[in-house]
């Protein structure tokens, strides 16, 4: 409708300013080496004409894949040729999330193999992890967005055990309402926690027993993903529940 292609157009004009940006700083600054994270970044160095930097690209997820792009089936193959042609002419070093994102480029003829870096915390060795073998709590800490897994996370905190379980969910996003309704509407019992800071997450996570990611593979930048929430609930000495994604 209207209201959404407005908001598309206003989304457009902010970052056609941020690429005019990104292209002047690169050339008033004539860097050695530029890190360019995602597709878009990647093509605004590709248009600042710029040759004499080495170029990592980092990819943080398949672009042509994500949420908005793959509902354009030409858009996304249009990216995806783009994409390629920068990455086997001008790329230096490639860079990507998951063995699994790896996997697909390298099966898609990415010439360039990607090197695996996962999106994991620094290790907090001053923590203490004290464990007992009694279950209490339940968390899925993170953003509250669509196919995640958050309503099957307040579906399955309606199931009655013979010890009491608490479900906590924390964090905040665009969903966070629609969940709060459900909770209600299930008589579920899940708390919906405040969200905190993230040199907090891992040391909050430690306080509860089970950590869970339920990230559904709805698309292929979702099936080939792997959440940063894993290696923090790894780092909280979490077992953690996982949806079926590739990873």
């Amino acid at each position: 409708d209207k209201q959404d292609t407005t908001s598309i157009l206003s989304k457009l004009s902010k970052r056609i300013k941020f690429a005019k940006g990104v292209i002047r700083q690169i050339k008033r600054y004539k860097p050695d080496v530029i890190h360019a994270n995602d597709f878009d970044v990647l093509l605004m160095v590709y248009f600042s004409g710029y040759k004499n930097a080495k170029i990592v690209f980092d990819a943080h997820e398949i672009y042509a894949k994500n949420a908005f792009i793959n509902k354009y089936r030409v858009i996304s193959k249009i990216v995806e040729l783009i994409e390629k042609h920068i990455i086997n002419k001008r790329v230096n070093a490639f860079v990507t999330v998951s063995h699994a994102a790896k996997s697909y480029y390298l099966k898609k003829g990415y010439k360039k193999t990607p090197h695996v870096i996962t999106n994991a915390p620094f290790l907090d060795e001053s923590l203490t992890l004290t464990k007992s073998s009694e279950i209490n709590e339940v968390v899925y800490q993170g953003q509250i967005v669509a196919n995640r897994g958050y309503e099957e996370f307040v579906k399955a905190a309606t199931i009655q055990h013979e010890q009491p379980v608490n479900y906590v969910i924390r964090g905040f996003g665009p969903q966070e309402e629609e969940i709060r309704k459900l909770i209600k509407v299930e008589n579920a019992n899940v708390k919906l926690a405040k969200p905190v800071e993230v040199k907090e997450l891992v040391q909050k996570l430690s306080e509860s027993d089970i950590g869970v990611v339920l990230t559904k593979p709805v698309s292929i930048n979702f099936k080939y993903t792997v959440s940063n929430k894993i290696f923090e609930c790894i780092h909280a000495g979490l077992p953690v529940i996982l949806s079926p994604v590739k990873e």
